[in-house]
């Protein structure tokens, strides 16, 4: 297991404050990697991207995830306040540049972030990128009942109608505004779902029992804080951040993701002609692929190579 060189507690302000850690080579090439969700965390299973003996490598939980604290909190928690937080960690660990790597919601961060900051980025390496639009919203929650039907039914067991049409507004009424108890049962019924999707992909059984597992509830909590905002982003501002990004990115993404569908990469290419997408056939969403978990780790040492 590795051990980080570093770690600490960064305080970034009103009221929140963020777990990091640094591992591999000080003094070498530094890379940041996102994570996902939002409400997810980081893990050192990430570290397995990079050859430790040559990279320095930065991971780091987001506001409210993991072990930042407050675990949770939901105040002063949008997506530009952690595009700012990605920078005050940069200048206090004394990075110049460093390469970013994200997958899922820590790749459309990643895309934000270089777009807001270009010059502290000198390449990014993003997998399965998500979009913050009604569009990827609607195929998961609605559309994807089609592939998942028993995991859907089991997600919307208790839902009147009305609210079986809206699954998302309604999942996330309970989490943020129900009783502890909706709040707990929505954010299990939730993690369920999301575990039968990516059994499914891969080809696995999934449990649909279970326990809600330790910092599920918040970590759901995160999620529908932001996905029933749209991300805190529109879309004028996201396409103005892409015109912006100064590095050709790399692109990893599985024609055989249900959850972030490859049409997102094929909509970014209209915006970024130059990147270098990295199609993984019959590729799935998660590293837990042997297929995507290759690809992101030859796309993190080419880009070392070409240094």
């Amino acid at each position: 297991m590795a051990i980080p060189f570093s770690q600490g507690m960064l305080d970034v302000g009103s009221g929140h404050r963020l777990y990091y850690a640094e591992f591999g080579t000080p003094g070498a090439p530094a890379a940041v990697v996102l994570h996902g969700g939002p409400g997810s965390s980081c893990n050192n299973a990430m570290l397995e991207w990079f050859d430790l003996a040559r990279h320095r490598v930065v991971l780091f939980d987001q506001r409210g995830c993991g072990r930042s604290i407050p675990k949770g909190r939901l105040a002063c928690n949008t997506t530009q306040d952690l595009i700012q937080d990605i920078e005050r960690l940069r200048r206090h660990l004394g990075i110049s540049t460093w390469l970013v790597v994200g997958g899922s919601w820590g790749a459309l961060l990643g895309l934000l972030y270089a777009g807001t900051h270009p010059a502290s980025v000198h390449g990014m390496v993003l997998r399965g990128v998500f979009l913050p639009r009604d569009e990827q919203l609607n195929w998961f929650f609605q559309d994807l009942k089609a592939l998942v039907p028993v995991a859907w039914r089991h997600l919307t067991a208790d839902m009147i109608s009305s609210e079986s049409v809206a699954v998302l507004p309604t999942l996330s009424d309970r989490l943020l505004r129900g009783t502890p108890a909706i709040a707990s049962d929505t954010a299990m019924r939730w993690g369920r779902y999301e575990d039968a999707v990516m059994a499914a992909m891969l080809g696995r059984q999934s449990s649909p029992d279970g326990p809600l597992q330790a910092g599920q509830l918040e970590k759901y909590r995160v999620q529908a804080h932001y996905l029933s905002r749209a991300c805190f982003v529109t879309e004028r501002d996201f396409y103005l951040a892409l015109q912006r990004i100064a590095v050709v990115p790399v692109f990893v993404h599985g024609t055989h993701d249900w959850i972030c569908p490859p049409r997102n990469v094929v909509r970014l290419m209209e915006s970024l002609p130059q990147a270098d997408v990295r199609w993984v056939a019959r590729g799935t969403h998660t590293t837990a692929d042997p297929m995507i978990r290759d690809a992101l780790r030859l796309a993190v040492k080419d880009h070392e190579h070409a240094q």
